[in-house]
């Protein structure tokens, strides 16, 4: 891929569209994943998510991290949720972003199996309580449909930074947009 990191959104939808126009070759780009991510700006990432629904409507599936948090927060039962945070501190909050983890790569996993690839987005909810890359490790090997990941932040070459942080993201076996 050839864009510049100063890329505007719709020119890196147009690269996303050459890209699944070849599935095939995804894993060429993303040194053997299926999953494409494509950097928005923070403010962006709804007109994004639009731009793909226009353009692919009724042709992929989507998992929004966002209600996947809600709907785990949910079962465990909010007062329940409160008061193990307040009694186990940060040990709680690591046994739950783990459990929410496996649910969101489940929830990914089983979104691949309808339409012709997933877009996941929403991801700014998980900033201090998750990171992306023990999520996108698991799925590289059990993907069969390319899987696109809305991801809210800026890209300088192959350095990401989350939310647009001073903090650069991890290095992710993903095409990078």
């Amino acid at each position: 891929m050839s864009l510049s990191s100063d890329a505007t959104l719709e020119e890196k939808i147009t690269e996303l569209q050459k890209i699944l126009r070849e599935p095939h070759l995804i894993p060429s780009l993303s040194q053997g994943s299926r999953i494409v991510l494509l950097t928005v700006e923070p403010k962006k990432e709804k007109v994004a998510m639009d731009r793909i629904e226009q353009l692919y409507e009724g042709r992929f599936s989507k998992v929004n991290v966002a209600k996947v948090l809600v709907e785990a927060a949910d079962d465990y039962g909010l007062a329940q949720l409160r008061e193990d945070m307040e009694f186990f501190g940060e040990s709680f909050v690591e046994e739950f972003s783990q459990k929410l983890q496996q649910r969101i790569i489940t929830e990914i996993l089983r979104a691949s199996e309808e339409g012709e690839f997933v877009v996941v987005h929403r991801l700014g909810i998980l900033n201090g309580l998750l990171r992306l890359n023990p999520i996108i490790e698991p799925l590289v090997t059990r993907l069969k449909k390319p899987v696109v990941v809305i991801y809210p932040g800026t890209r300088r070459d192959e350095e990401l930074c989350f939310l647009d942080s001073r903090h650069t993201a991890s290095v992710y076996r993903t095409a990078k947009i």
